[in-house]
């Protein structure tokens, strides 16, 4: 760790010495190599990835268009453009050592973490997570290939989430990021003393929202896009849904549309590894036990044999309660956008995004005004939750702003 971080900071003082335009013109034909699906960057992530993922082939390629196609160059040339020279008079740099400790097992945020660094010229040391070894590695190898010097200020090295003495020296970075759960973040934030830099992404989550203003089938075509792309994984995924102005005793012709539209976005993208198989089965039965007693609850489940599919628990109560996950989708019924705010209030500081459709323009505004309110920091179509653009103001911050150095600069 310690040899590591000595070649990165030798590095990175070669790496500030060019000009940010350049290092952004070759994280941009990185960028590019990723959007292309025949490219040797793409071939590689598509054919390593769902034995460590436990994802699909099918639905993994999907995921990787879906979230890839947003990201072009010239997006990614606008976002340096916006957050870090928009100021004429601030200037805005890396840290001489930015390390990132990578959770989950979706490879877009993990991309965006180590292109942030080397856009601020940071070289970076990065600490793959147990559920994706694959993606920083192959990140690593096509920017060496595309610009051998800007190659060697990523390194990535593994150790065990207990070699403390690992994660110790890790944590000497300038910078320190780390993505993962709550706990694990909370673990690699305690290490750090108070002239780093700690950047932490822990747990989120997200949820979609349907009113009675627009095509049935296609809003729920588009929300089970959403819940399959991933297989409910990530923090954009949405776990649940929001019936917006519709009654219980109106439920039969969503859930039947819903059920259309996981059944068919099941056969298209299959469901990968279930990782915690059991648990999911406990939560599911618990519910349907719950549906048995009364006529609070309902569930619709996918009848293919041999695998554990898709599942709708719908459910009178609109209290939030989370996902079994692997395409669990609760349905809750709420007279107004208000029933929605109100159920995710205990909940707001981990939502991540929104969903909508069906709803007029004003009512649409309204209720995205006061999911912001709860802090959500991105809201969008129903269909499109798996597919943001480069610049999202992830956490409801920067991009790049928060593993920067800035310095104002007023002369006479």
């Amino acid at each position: 760790m310690r040899a590591a971080a000595a070649r990165l900071r030798e590095a990175g003082a070669a790496l500030r010495r060019r000009e940010r335009g350049e290092v952004v013109a070759v994280l941009g034909a990185l960028l590019e190599a990723l959007r292309d699906p025949a490219s040797a960057l793409r071939v590689r992530l598509a054919a390593e990835l769902p034995a460590v993922t436990g994802f699909h082939p099918a639905t993994l390629a999907a995921g990787l268009d879906a979230g890839f196609a947003p990201w072009t160059a010239s997006a990614f040339a606008r976002l340096v453009a916006r957050e870090l020279e928009a100021v004429p008079a601030r200037v805005a740099s890396g840290f001489p050592l930015t390390a990132v400790v990578l959770g989950g097992a979706i490879p877009m945020p993990l991309a965006l973490q180590i292109l942030a660094a080397l856009a601020l010229q940071s070289p970076v040391l990065v600490r793959p997570g147990a559920h994706d070894p694959v993606t920083a590695r192959a990140l690593a190898s096509e920017l060496a290939r595309l610009d051998p010097a800007l190659g060697r200020c990523v390194e990535v090295v593994s150790f065990a989430h207990s070699d403390t003495a690992a994660l110790a020296a890790l944590a000497q970075a300038d910078c320190v990021v780390a993505t993962g759960n709550d706990d694990s973040v909370a673990a690699i934030a305690a290490r750090t003393r108070p002239w780093q830099r700690f950047v932490g992404y822990g747990h989120r989550f997200s949820v979609a929202a349907l009113g009675r203003d627009g095509d049935l089938a296609s809003e729920c075509s588009a929300l089970a896009r959403d819940v399959a792309l991933w297989d409910q994984l990530g923090c954009l995924s949405p776990l649940a849904l929001y019936a917006v102005g519709w009654r219980w005793e109106q439920r039969a012709p969503l859930l039947r549309e819903l059920e259309s539209a996981f059944a068919e976005k099941a056969k298209r993208w299959p469901l990968g590894r279930v990782a915690d198989a059991a648990r999911r089965a406990n939560e599911l039965a618990t519910f349907e036990m719950r549906a048995a007693g009364g006529d609070d609850a309902e569930t619709r489940r996918d009848a293919t044999p041999g695998g554990p599919g898709w599942a709708l628990l719908a459910e009178r109560d609109p209290a939030f309660r989370g996902s079994p996950l692997y395409r669990a989708l609760r349905v809750h019924f709420v007279p107004s956008g208000a029933g929605v705010t109100a159920s995710l209030a205990p909940v707001a500081r981990h939502l991540a995004s929104a969903g909508l459709g069906g709803f007029s323009r004003g009512a649409e505004a309204a209720l995205a005004r006061e999911l912001a309110l709860l802090g959500a920091s991105r809201i969008c179509p129903l269909g499109e939750m798996q597919s943001p653009p480069i610049d999202w103001c992830h956490d409801g911050q920067g991009v790049l702003l928060p593993l920067a150095r800035l310095t104002d600069f007023s002369q006479k």
